[in-house]
């Protein structure tokens, strides 16, 4: 009663061993591997990150353009100015004592700085370069430069004076100057001031001792 069953198991069992010798000569057949497609995607990778790369030579871009040459300035772009004038004030129509006296109480102060150091500077602003009086100071300087007495300076005072206009330009002072210096005698003069008119302004022009 065994046979049928030992038999239809046996059958099973060879049946089962076909099946897996047949999975096993496929399975050969193909070599069981799975295919390896990193190495394919890795070569076809290109070798530098970038754009692809032609074989063919690019042209370098054509130079730009040179700038345009400067406009040359034109004569409109300037405006001529008119040239300088300076006006000269002329000398007052009528003057008096009092118009003409600070200028010769200054001009006799700077004489007596210029006498205790032989400085012409003293004196240039308020004689008149051009006269005779300025003339013998230049002459003077040198000594007194080199040997200067020193201050005190001498003191002009003027004292009774009138004033004379023989021109426009030209006024005159007359009175009497004394001269004083610490520790020396007291000069005095009755002097003769000629002032003249230049450059708006009266500068001293000669003195004339007119005896006392």
């Amino acid at each position: 009663m065994n046979e049928p069953w030992r038999i239809a198991a046996a059958l099973g069992l060879l049946a089962s061993l076909a099946v897996a010798l047949a999975w096993v000569v496929l399975d050969g057949g193909s070599g069981g591997a799975v295919p390896d497609t990193t190495t394919a995607a890795v070569a076809e990778a290109p070798d530098s990150v970038g754009p692809a790369r032609s074989s063919s030579t690019v042209s370098p871009p054509p130079p730009p353009p040179p700038p345009p040459p400067p406009v040359p300035p034109t004569t409109e772009a300037f405006t001529t100015l008119p040239p300088v004038v300076l006006t000269v004030p002329p000398p007052p129509d009528e003057i008096t004592l009092v118009d003409v006296l600070p200028a010769v109480e200054a001009a006799l102060v700077a004489w007596g700085e210029f006498a205790v150091t032989g400085d012409l500077d003293l004196v240039a602003t308020t004689f008149d370069r051009a006269g005779p009086q300025y003339a013998q100071l230049r002459s003077e300087a040198p000594a007194l430069a080199a040997d200067p007495l020193g201050p005190p300076p001498y003191v002009f005072t003027l004292s009774e004076a009138s004033l004379h206009r023989p021109a426009l330009d030209r006024a005159v002072v007359v009175g009497d100057v004394t001269l004083d210096r610490l520790e020396e005698p007291t000069q005095s003069f009755r002097w003769r001031i000629v002032m003249n008119w230049v450059g708006g302004e009266w500068l001293l022009w000669t003195v004339r001792d007119e005896g006392g």
